[in-house]
């Protein structure tokens, strides 16, 4: 979710990218090919334009292997930076744009002649999957032209290889000095040169007269792409239309007839949620009617659908299904993926949720993550959850808590490990409470009250 397109990638195809410089000579064209009549001769082209001279993004999957060996080897906070290096390949004197074909799960053929250069010679006739165009980087933009049978297209996905290579990086020691890490089944070799640059794509110059079979997730990911013809293509009846322009952030598709919905309608504000589209402006809209819980049942399935896809904006609509869950609405799988996730404000968001609807399961996968916490914030926001819930394992953890060192524990923690025992009312809990009533931590505050009220309770 991811991110996107590389999950549809694995899950629903292999590909295979064959490599084709940008046309310069007979040596670099398939002369098998290129000898070939075309049956498509006349036909209107499909053609969109990449620009190669804008700067490499980070390639989020490699940077995220290569993350994970530098900690799991005792890398230090220098894993960051080297990473991101790796996921940029900075070296790359290439632009690699893979033609990502979508045969709609294999139900239509594909067939297509492809022109990398945009100067109406077909290099490449009667291809049937997937094929790369070659680039220099900084070469400027190019017009990449295809004619034929196209069910349906993914514009901005990467090259994902079929063989299997070792990835060597220098990743930083906690000691002194460096050594190897090996990476198995990265996307390149380090010394490759060439980039699968899948935000170079600026512009749908032409839609052609392709019949197109699905438009789903067809420029999912193009985040640079910035305009498109306002005609509409040649669409095909009741076609999936889904994802189409997920995440296209530079992309205003108010005024293109064949797209536009109002965001200011329910309707309009639901497909937008759908679609994956106009998501700058649709969250805004949904994030205000936290207030009132009842207004977002009717858009919790789409938010429930946008959230497990993932987006850039994933702590917003989970913000607005725990608001929604205040409402009645179901939300337990997406609060327990929360739970599970990276990032410290997702977790924070489960906890909340689990504390206001009392929701014992899910405060077990947040106490089962519990000690892999390092933000004082997320482990309050957790043991949060036992001030509602009842449960062993919760007051497990603020005894836990109160027996530990008590100097080098956050005064917010001891005092709310107290106030959770006051509520479990476990005779367990006796001995830490009497042992923490005379503490005092060095800003003079005492923990004497909170403790004497808990074993009052109990």
């Amino acid at each position: 979710m991811p991110r996107f397109i590389r999950f549809l990638l694995i899950s629903s195809l292999v590909m295979t990218a064959s490599c084709c410089k940008q046309p310069q000579a007979p040596a670099m064209q398939d002369a098998a090919t290129a000898q070939n009549a075309s049956p498509f001769e006349g036909r209107k082209p499909f053609q969109y334009s990449v620009n190669t001279d804008l700067p490499l993004d980070e390639d989020p999957w490699e940077s995220h292997y290569c993350y994970n060996v530098c900690e799991e080897k005792g890398g230090n906070e220098d894993c960051d930076a080297l990473c991101a290096d790796v996921g940029r390949n900075p070296h790359g004197e290439l632009v690699e744009i893979l033609v990502s074909m979508n045969s709609v799960d294999g139900k239509y053929p594909v067939n297509y002649d492809l022109d990398c250069d945009g100067d109406g010679n077909y290099e490449f006739i009667g291809l049937a999957k997937d094929h790369t165009c070659e680039f220099k980087r900084n070469s400027g933009k190019h017009q990449i032209s295809l004619r034929g049978d196209i069910p349906g297209m993914w514009l901005c996905a990467r090259r994902a290889h079929p063989r299997e290579w070792k990835y060597e990086v220098m990743c930083p020691e906690s000691g002194d000095g460096d050594y190897h890490c090996y990476l198995p089944n990265a996307q390149r070799p380090i010394d490759d040169t060439a980039w699968d640059h899948v935000n170079a794509v600026v512009s749908i110059d032409s839609w052609g007269d392709i019949a197109w079979k699905s438009m789903f997730a067809f420029a999912a990911d193009c985040h640079r792409l910035e305009r498109i013809p306002n005609e509409a293509p040649n669409l095909s009846p009741n076609m999936d239309m889904r994802f189409v322009f997920w995440e296209c952030e530079n992309l205003d598709t108010a005024e293109i007839s064949w797209i536009g919905f109002d965001l200011n309608t329910p309707e309009g504000l639901q497909a937008a949620l759908n679609k994956g589209e106009k998501l700058h402006k649709a969250i805004p809209k949904i994030s205000e009617m936290a207030s009132e819980p009842e207004a977002l049942l009717p858009y919790v399935s789409a938010l429930k659908q946008l959230y497990q896809n993932g987006s850039a904006f994933d702590r917003e609509v989970l913000a607005a299904l725990v608001a929604a869950a205040n409402a009645g609405a179901d939300v337990h799988a997406e609060m327990e993926k929360a739970a599970a996730s990276s990032d410290y404000k997702q977790v924070i968001l489960a906890a909340e949720c689990a504390k206001a609807t009392m929701d014992a399961p899910l405060q077990a996968k947040l106490l089962d993550v519990f000690d892999n916490q390092f933000n004082p914030e997320v482990k309050a926001a957790i043991l949060e959850t036992g001030l509602t819930i009842k449960n062993d394992a919760v007051t497990d953890t603020a005894i836990a808590i109160l027996k530990g060192n008590l100097d080098q524990t956050p005064f917010l923690l001891l005092r709310l490990s107290c106030n959770v025992l006051a509520f479990q009312k476990s005779l367990k809990a006796a001995d830490a409470l009497r042992k923490a009533i005379p503490y005092i931590d060095a800003a003079g505050r005492s923990l004497a009250s909170e403790c004497k009220a808990a074993l009052d309770a109990i």
